[in-house]
């Protein structure tokens, strides 16, 4: 006997790539994020609506609408709704801006959040269309037979009118596409939206360099607008912004090392107090399989961990450690407090020598590549571990960490605090200076002298890598 057999699609195969794949709220949201910005707009909206004694209720909806491409009917039949096609796989790379998704299921995000879903679309040119999904009409236990494609979806022409109502907007853009969606499964609060403030301020690289514009997200919550502080950390109803690390390079001890684009030269550079120290310049012959790969390490000391904080309102230990930003934007959970996937703190626990810990630094890792090289695992927790990515942690990154822990720790002192600021240090932290053995011993002048006798060897240059 022979028959000829094939895999049938399950209705419950949309919790395997939905809510059940997707575990965190802020990731959900994050993802859809990532469609806007691979559908070319230039700012995203992302809003909250319909708060009772702040918090949301079975009334309250999502709305996050953008200006970009849009979808035509074909769009909608032939991509969005094949499950896991993704033509972002295919494409190259337009004027060196990578895309962020790759998966195919970040619209599945959309059923994390809320139980129905209206999508209002409209290419350039093309009509107005509502797709409207009642996600719980795919979560049917025990019929083996009902599989994804038996579920009817109805799309239908919208006039503008009746779709700007519908997502809230005082006008529907020429092409772009809002995602209104309702009934949701989790409840949202004032704290809870502060965490995806949080997320969505990590989430695109403020120092990458875009050959396109400027990507802008608006966080709005109209019904908590009154809660809202004078500060930036204090608002919730915001343009996002993440300039904690333009901040950092003016007034903390730094290491950047950054591979050239066509993988040929490693160049690391230090600061202080945003005053060069040095510059080396090196071929290449350490990391064969990375190129335009960047890593920049700030060391905090308690004063710096004390400014750290009057600029964000948070602490340096809550807010993270060193993110990994891929083509521009951040893998999560990299970075995260408690995340130590570099392994810092267990390297200083083991150390005879003193090690950095994740507490004494932040920074981030930047590298550009193909999903060859740095593969996202699709429920969007980090990467696969490749060739290209064992390199970056154990090598490059490491390479780096043990140059700034050299200027930092073998004799230079910078990690001391003038009399004049531990006051200030004290207030803002509650720091007992009586127990520290942090001694403030010599004048910059002097120290810079040795600086430059003892350079080179500090930072362990190899003469037969040394460029300039």
């Amino acid at each position: 006997m022979k028959e000829t057999l094939y895999f049938k699609t399950n209705t419950l195969l949309k919790n395997l790539v939905g809510k059940d794949l997707i575990n965190d709220d802020n990731i959900a949201v994050v993802e859809l994020v990532k469609n806007a910005y691979d559908a070319g707009a230039d700012d995203v909206l992302v809003r909250f609506e319909s708060f009772t004694e702040g918090k949301t209720t079975q009334a309250s909806r999502i709305v996050i609408a953008d200006k970009g491409c849009g979808m035509s009917l074909t769009d909608i039949k032939n991509k969005w709704l094949n499950i896991a096609y993704s033509e972002k796989k295919l494409a190259t790379p337009e004027n060196g801006a990578y895309l962020a998704g790759n998966k195919g299921i970040g619209r599945f995000s959309c059923d994390r959040l809320g139980e129905q879903l209206d999508l209002l679309t409209r290419s350039k040119n093309g009509d107005l269309l509502h797709l409207k999904i009642n996600w719980p009409d795919f979560e049917k236990e025990g019929n083996a037979d009902l599989t994804i494609q038996q579920i009817k979806l109805e799309v239908a022409s919208i006039p503008d009118a009746g779709a700007a109502e519908l997502a809230g907007l005082t006008n529907f853009p020429k092409n772009g596409a809002a995602l209104v969606i309702s009934r949701l499964r989790n409840e949202w609060d004032r704290d809870k939206l502060f965490e995806l403030k949080d997320s969505l301020e990590r989430f695109i690289n403020p120092n990458q360099l875009f050959l396109r514009n400027k990507f802008r997200i608006s966080l709005q919550a109209p019904d908590l607008a009154a809660k809202d502080g004078k500060e930036y950390q204090d608002q919730v109803n915001v343009e996002i912004k993440n300039q904690i690390f333009e901040k950092l390079e003016f007034n903390s001890t730094y290491i950047e090392t950054r591979i050239s684009p066509k993988d040929k030269t490693v160049t690391t550079e230090l600061h202080h107090d945003g005053e060069p120290v040095f510059k080396l310049v090196e071929r290449n012959e350490a990391y064969p399989l990375l190129r335009d790969a960047h890593v920049v390490i700030y060391y905090l000391n308690p004063y710096k961990k004390a400014y750290f904080k009057r600029q964000t309102g948070v602490r340096s230990v809550d807010f993270g450690s060193i993110f990994l930003f891929l083509n521009g934007f951040r893998i999560a959970p990299y970075g995260d407090r408690g995340n130590d996937w570099l392994g810092l703190d267990v390297r200083k626990s083991q150390g005879q020598n003193r090690h950095l810990g994740s507490r004494e630094v932040v920074g981030r890792i930047e590298i550009s590549g193909s999903e060859e090289q740095f593969k996202p695992i699709s429920s969007r927790e980090g990467l696969k571990k490749t060739d290209a990515f064992v390199q970056l942690k154990e090598s490059f990154f490491e390479g780096a960490l043990k140059r700034l822990e050299k200027f930092v720790v073998e004799g230079l002192d910078w990690d001391s605090i003038p009399d004049t600021l531990r006051s200030l240090v004290r207030n803002d932290e509650g720091l007992d200076w009586t127990a520290t053995t942090e001694q403030y011993v010599q004048s910059r002048e002097r120290k810079n002298q040795r600086i430059a006798l003892s350079i080179m060897t500090l930072i362990d240059a190899q003469p037969e890598r040394t460029i300039s």
